[in-house]
Order: structure tokens, then sequence, then C-alpha cells
């Protein structure tokens, strides 16, 4: 098949790149001491050597823990500015549902303040708990208009987010429905390398020690990812998809693709109100995913 242009031109610009990463030119851009100029592969633009992507999930805002959530929600922006990500994408469940849509829609507003003072653009997806209230007209509104689901060109890379709450499922399932699996059965092939963001898991991970899904694991895994799986087998373009939804830092590789989750921001158990999780994402030859609680290194791992 015939890429589009525009496909042909990000190829060629992500072949300079990987000449420039095996060549002389350091990640820092400079030239490595003795390194002759002359070298230095001719390319158009810029040379790139990675992008950073911000990952928060599982924020559950909420009535009795919103002044410490929102507290360390700012904290992790601060963090992640000295990071400098290209993009942080929010991977649902930004509230824990309330008493009333009115609270619901109010704690939607206080996670999203918090990331409209930062320096960085940000992507909200939907998780289980932000449809139990409100509707996803009422979401878009405060999320500014925002689509629930599609794709972005983070500095040079393709990355897909997608939809997962299911409003018309019950008990913390998920799925995508046909809507978007017909829209990624178009999109897929005309990218290139993506990374796949959505709030349930697509990959299969033991969870009989979960709090939360150990006995439920109907719950914890995305309903339809087996659809999901075939198109991104046939398509050939993805790379790797990132979750949350199940409250650990985990990965796998499932059916030929690289997975992991993140845990949550908060709620991680019970007893453990506030974790304030994030991870810092690097996509290079391999994805580095740097998990942190606090702003202490927790977990980290590569995805090739």
């Amino acid at each position: 098949m015939h890429r589009p242009p525009e496909t042909e031109v990000k190829s060629r610009r992500r072949e300079a790149t990987r000449e420039g990463r095996t060549g002389v030119v350091r990640a820092d851009g400079f030239l490595p001491r003795g390194a002759d100029l002359r070298s230095v592969p001719a390319v158009a633009g810029p040379i790139r050597t990675m992008t950073r992507i911000g990952i928060v999930t599982d924020v559950h805002m909420r009535e009795g823990e919103a002044e410490p959530i929102e507290r360390e929600l700012r904290a992790v922006t601060e963090r992640l500015e000295r990071f400098d990500p290209h993009r942080t994408f929010v991977l649902g469940d930004l509230i824990e549902d309330g008493a009333t849509t009115a609270i619901d829609r109010e704690h939607v507003e206080a996670v999203t303040g918090v990331f409209e003072d930062a320096p960085f653009p940000t992507t909200y997806l939907l998780g289980n708990h932000d449809v139990e209230n409100l509707s996803r007209a009422d979401l878009s509104a405060a999320l500014g208009g925002q689509p629930r689901f599609g794709h972005l060109d983070v500095d040079g890379r393709d990355v897909v987010y997608l939809d997962s709450s299911a409003p018309r499922l019950a008990g913390a399932r998920g799925e995508l429905g046909g809507e978007q699996l017909d829209y990624l059965r178009e999109t897929l092939p005309a990218l290139e390398d993506a990374v796949l963001l959505v709030h349930h898991p697509v990959g299969h991970y033991d969870i009989r020690g979960n709090y939360w899904f150990g006995e439920f694991p109907e719950r914890a895994f995305l309903g339809d990812r087996k659809e999901l799986l075939e198109l991104v087998g046939e398509a050939g373009t993805v790379r790797a998809t990132l979750s949350g939804h199940i409250h650990e830092t985990r990965h796998t590789t499932f059916r030929g693709i690289e997975h992991a989750v993140v845990n949550a921001f908060s709620k991680e158990l019970p007893d453990a109100p506030v974790t304030g999780t994030h991870a810092e994402v690097v996509v290079d030859d391999a994805i580095g995913v740097t998990a942190f609680e606090r702003g202490r290194r927790a977990e980290s791992f590569e995805l090739e």
C-alpha cells in the first residue's frame, strides 16, 4: 500500500534520526570531540533523538480527599515541568464518581485546572468513573471540547488515544465499541510505530493478588481487546500500549505487542489515599518508562 505523502516525509525524517543516533550526533545534539562535521548525515529539519511523554492516571478526585489530591497533583505537574514533556496524558478516572452531577463536574474542573496552569499540553482520556454521573456532552464541555478519541502527532511520533469508559456498562468494565474499532481500522494502517493509550489494559496480567480486581478479572481488562489486538496485528503499526485502571505499575508482552500499566495517582489501596504516582516515558529506539511516587523513583523498565 502506498502511504500518504505526509507519512513518507515522517518516515524519511525518522530514518535520518536513526542514522544520526548511530552515527556521530550525541543525544544532546552536539558533536563528540574529534568528530568530522562532514560525516553528519544531511536531514530535512532538526535531528530528534527522543520524545518525552508524561503520564498520570486514576486521579480519583473525590470528596474528603480533594485538597491533598490537588496539592499533590500540583507537585506532580512541577516535577513534569522539569521533565519537559512534549505532551502529558491523563489516562482516565479523573474523578471518583460522587453523589451528584454538580459535584462530579466540579471535580473534573479541579483536575483540569491544575493542568491548565502547567506549561505543557495535556490530553485527557475517559475512564469508567468519569461517566457514572456525567454524560459525554458534560465531559466534552468540561474538557474544552477535546475529542474523546483520536490521533496526535507528538514530536513526530504517532500517538492514538482511546475512550474505554463505556457508559452502558456497569462495575468498572470498559470497551471501545464499534465506532472506535472502525476508526482504528481506517487509521492504523497509515501510522508508524504508534503508541496507543487507553484507560483499561490491553495486555494480559496475572492479577490474582490485585485488591480491586483479583476476584473479578473480567472488570480489569478492556472488554473488546481481542478485537483491538486483531486490528493492531493486521496493521502492524502499533509499537506499545499504555494504560491505567488496575492500580499497579506493570509491563508485559502480549500478542506480540509491548504493554504497560501505570499505578493510580490516588486510591492505590484503601489505606493509601494519595500515592502521587506519575510516569515519565521516553520514546526512542526503546520506550523507557519510569514511574515515580511523590517524586521518588518507584519502578523503571523498557518496552522494546
